[in-house]
């Protein structure tokens, strides 16, 4: 394969030339560079592209460029297959910048979890065990907003983006092969969803550490603390960690302050904002108890739950494995936890849950279900290679095996009646 030309994009005519070779193209390679230390926005530093044709750094910080409107609406546009690794990024920065993000978007660190691959692999990694070429990641935390450019910076940028179409090629046909495409299409829209869904309205402070015990109001105060603090570092484009921290926003939540000087008195937080942190947490207290936000879900499992859900996981693990498909990308302890927790209170599996659509609901679910229910088990047949566990169905056991487990089932529950008993008894003074 001949090398492709390596153009640098830093100029209104440069920029066209490029964007007419993606205009023609069916696949485009897509990845950015960019510094996001100190900002809210990330700034973006480079943009690189790949084509059958060419591979491209466009320099957005180029004086001699207009605007990018014309290369955004190419990479959005339903005429082609845009291709990046982990796209997270790439994704947010045109949700950013444009307004939308790819219609058709190939995510090889995605697609490489569904054909036999640890999820997530770097881009690293899979261009050396798929293509089988060596690259160098050295230059990861550069300072990318520096120009000029060093030969070694120009030479980490190009290759971002040198072996994404031959990844697509390789990787769609094994997803083609294993009827795994819809997945993959499935799986990349539901992250590019996650993505680009804005952090307010998604309630994300419900996820912090720590908020688990918080009363209504105390959830009151650390919502509206977390969308103060979101819109406040937006406007002044700083982290928000700049403000103050997630530990910070739960203990204000949690001690409810109602005199000013409480709110100087907890560390990490940053004096600057104490006028306006008190207001939000006054006017947080003062709150109806209809606008208080609906209460956490209680979920103070037992100890059958949390053993059921950790073998449930293994069991899935190796599954996955026998099956070429990454359990990190399938579910966590957790995901399953949610599954036990809803069969333990004979309920049907929440709309939320993981494995109550899509792929994992028609392909991952019947084989976790059944295993959970007794249906299926698995058994060790071997003490070498990757794969020690046969599978079978627990309809195969022959009537001396079926008596033989009843019998010590029977037992089990026996003992532990006898010492729930106990336990119930008054103790004798």
């Amino acid at each position: 394969m001949d090398p492709l030309p390596q153009r640098m994009v830093e100029t209104d005519v440069a920029l066209q030339e490029c964007c007419d070779d993606i205009l023609q193209a069916r696949l485009v390679g897509f990845d950015i560079e960019f510094i996001s230390e100190n900002t809210f926005t990330p700034d973006l530093c480079l943009i690189q592209l790949a084509t059958h044709n060419a591979l491209y750094i466009v320099d957005p910080l180029s004086k001699k460029i207009g605007g990018l409107k014309q290369l955004y609406e190419l990479l959005v546009g339903p005429e082609r297959t845009v291709i990046v690794h982990s796209g997270r990024e790439e994704v947010r920065m045109l949700m950013e910048h444009h307004g939308d993000f790819p219609t058709n978007l190939f995510d090889t660190q995605v697609a490489a979890g569904f054909v036999g691959h640890r999820f997530p692999s770097g881009y690293k990694t899979l261009v050396g065990d798929i293509v089988k070429r060596k690259i160098s990641k050295n230059e990861t935390l550069t300072h990318w907003d520096r120009r000029p450019l060093t030969e070694n910076q120009l030479a980490y940028a190009f290759n971002d983006v040198r072996f994404l179409i031959p990844l697509y090629e390789k990787l769609s046909h094994q997803l083609e092969e294993l009827g795994r495409t819809e997945w993959a299409v499935e799986e990349v829209a539901n992250r590019t969803k996650y993505h680009t869904e804005d952090r307010i309205e998604s309630e994300r402070w419900r996820r912090l550490r720590g908020v688990g015990d918080l009363s209504q109001r105390s959830l009151a105060i650390l919502r509206d603390l977390f969308n103060w603090r979101e819109n406040q570092a937006n406007t002044e484009n700083i982290v928000v960690r700049r403000i103050m921290g997630d530990d910070q926003l739960v203990d204000i939540a949690r001690k409810s302050p109602t005199r000013f000087n409480q709110i100087s008195e907890i560390r990490g937080v940053n004096r600057r904002y104490t006028s306006e942190i008190f207001a939000v947490v006054t006017k947080a207290r003062e709150l109806p108890n209809d606008e208080l936000p609906a209460p956490l879900e209680k979920r103070n499992d037992n100890d059958a739950v949390i053993t059921i859900s950790q073998v449930a996981y293994n069991f899935l693990d190796d599954w996955c494995s026998n099956h070429r498909l990454s359990i990190n990308l399938t579910a966590t302890v957790p995901d399953i936890r949610l599954a036990v927790r809803a069969m333990a209170g004979k309920k049907e599996l929440p709309p939320t849950n993981i494995f109550s659509s899509g792929w994992r609901n028609n392909i991952v679910w019947p084989v976790l279900e059944a295993f959970i229910t007794g249906k299926k088990a698995i058994r060790v047949a071997r003490y070498s290679g990757k794969h020690p566990f046969d599978f079978y169905d627990c309809e195969d056991l022959t009537n001396q095996q079926k008596s033989l487990l009843e019998s010590q089932q029977a037992n089990v529950d026996q003992d532990e009646n006898a010492e729930q008993s106990s336990l119930e008894e008054p103790s004798e003074d």
